[in-house]
């Protein structure tokens, strides 16, 4: 089956790579790397492969997409994740 991502107009493939190249926190830089793969054609197992992450992950940050793009809330969504992750580890 195809992958079907109705994008923003502002999220052109150029526009993501300078987004992902900008970006300085690491978790949110390789979530914009993914997402310009994608915009640029390539599939989510090539995306999965290029930024090293498990083809779940690349699912769940195409739903964050769908769910309302770039916004600060969905990288707050992920801040909170990764920090309950890291509580839960060193524990």
């Amino acid at each position: 089956r195809r992958l079907t991502i109705e994008w923003s107009p502002e999220d052109t493939p150029e526009a993501l790579q300078a987004r992902y190249r900008n970006e300085k926190q690491v978790d949110v830089r390789t979530r914009l790397q993914a997402l310009w793969l994608l915009r640029s054609g390539r599939s989510m197992g090539e995306a999965r492969d290029v930024v090293g992450v498990h083809y779940r992950s690349v699912q769940r940050w195409v739903s964050w997409y769908r769910r309302g793009g770039r916004s600060e809330e969905h990288t707050s969504e992920l801040q909170s994740q990764a920090y309950l992750v890291c509580r839960l580890l060193l524990e």
